[in-house]
């Protein structure tokens, strides 16, 4: 019986051994930490904290109070059939298959990255900040199975509650148009104590869709109903929906990219968006290697000559290894050893990033002025007031004119125009 027993343990830990390991893990910088569960989103269990700012010498937890609740969910159509999956930080609880945890932080940038596994696609989410910044670049590398996947919809979400530790679990909740395009890019929740802002900020506005969620606690869905609140008061979730529009093809690969950002004041929210780069391509420079800063290993991202264990002319050696690398295919700029194909449709557009090139804030006279006259957005809105609906619908959007897609960046096509422009999206 011993030795039964003694292979029936061996078995067992044999199994054990083959699930990918997860632990808890907190990523730090000087302004932000993230204390992160075991399936990857913000809100550790064991330490009763989540998603925090420093402000004044003390750590402003924005995610755990209360329920400590954060969503990570995807949708796609795949073999005929619409697979979904989420990631909550509630319970915590998931649907997909999460592995891959790692902490991937050079001297400079802080760095998550997790894997996420659906019946036919990948994500690997990457958040990554600068030590000094509170500004955080979330991306998701998707990649498809053995089949084709269409319909996607990436959604993440997060209960801000900054003034929980008084028992308020409120904040005042806007969808701002920052740049006046008619396509709103920023949505905010501030704190009504102290005025902290968190934002999340659409760096492909067109195909994204954010709001807050009046329903969050029920919500574990890729496509909950968004609406604005226009600046008033509620216990909602703050949500971010990416939907490219594409339909991939078996293997094929590409990123998703939204930011985080958390700041003193509301002013100060805006003014980190209009001045970010963080919405730039994970492979600026087509090289096929990713950027650090997306959990790649591309540490020179502006050089196609320049990655992991690249060779370059020299006079006086023949060659000589990039700085990126050495002859072992190791990376000098801190991240992992991965290469990624290039992704052909959901980079972000040039024309929005670096996203100096917005146009100026409005004033705070503008400002106060248009709270006065009940309007808290900064610009005029074509849809004030309106649902953003649900699912993949985008109600009320009043899109921009057009007369053709030839020369004209995507996100100012119509939905009727889609295929013309050469999107399935909105099918």
């Amino acid at each position: 019986m011993s030795g039964v027993y003694t292979a029936a343990m061996l078995l067992v830990l044999a199994l054990l051994a083959s699930q990918p390991a997860s632990a808890d893990q907190v990523i730090e910088g000087d302004a932000v930490r993230i204390y992160y569960d075991t399936i990857g989103t913000w809100n550790d269990h064991d330490a009763g904290k989540g998603f925090q700012a420093l402000h004044d010498g003390t750590w402003v937890d924005w995610a755990y109070w209360g329920y400590p609740w954060q969503l990570l969910a995807f949708q796609y159509r795949s073999n005929d059939t619409t697979d979904s999956y989420y990631a909550n930080s509630n319970t915590p609880s998931a649907t997909c298959t999460v592995s891959g945890e790692a902490d991937i932080s050079t001297a400079d940038w802080a760095i998550s990255s997790y894997t996420y596994s659906g019946e036919s696609l990948d994500l690997v989410q990457t958040e990554a900040w600068q030590r000094d910044s509170s500004a955080i670049r979330v991306n998701y590398h998707l990649t498809a199975g053995t089949s084709a996947v269409e319909r996607l919809a990436v959604y993440f979400e997060v209960d801000p509650d900054p003034d929980g530790a008084s028992g308020d679990y409120t904040t005042e909740n806007d969808v701002l148009d920052t740049d006046g395009d008619g396509i709103d890019d920023l949505v905010v929740s501030t704190s009504s104590a102290e005025g902290y802002t968190l934002g999340f900020g659409a760096c492909s506005p067109a195909t994204s869709q954010i709001g807050h969620n009046a329903s969050w606690s029920t919500n574990n869905s890729a496509t909950p109903t968004l609406t604005d609140n226009d600046g008033a008061s509620a216990d909602s979730a703050m949500g971010i929906q990416m939907v490219p529009g594409v339909t991939m093809a078996p293997g094929e690969e590409g990123d998703l990219t939204f930011v985080v950002i958390e700041g003193t004041t509301l002013d100060d929210v805006e003014a980190q968006w209009a001045t970010t780069d963080l919405c730039g391509s994970c492979d600026a420079d087509g090289d096929g290697h990713q950027s650090t800063w997306c959990g790649g290993d591309d540490c020179d991202d502006t050089d196609a000559a320049a990655f992991p264990g690249a060779h370059r002319p020299s006079a006086t050696e023949g060659s000589s290894i990039s700085s990126c690398g050495d002859a072992a295919g190791h990376s000098h700029g801190g991240g992992p050893e991965r290469r990624y194909g290039a992704a052909r449709w959901w980079t972000p557009p040039t024309s929005r990033s670096p996203r100096e090139q917005r146009a100026p804030l409005p004033t705070e006279d503008r400002r106060l002025s248009d709270r006065a006259g009940g309007r808290s957005s900064h610009v005029t809105r074509t849809n004030a007031g309106s649902s953003r609906g649900s699912g993949l619908a985008r109600g009320g959007r009043q899109w921009p004119a057009f007369s053709s897609c030839a020369g004209t960046p995507t996100r100012t096509c119509k939905r009727s125009c889609a295929k013309a422009c050469g999107s399935s999206w909105g099918s």
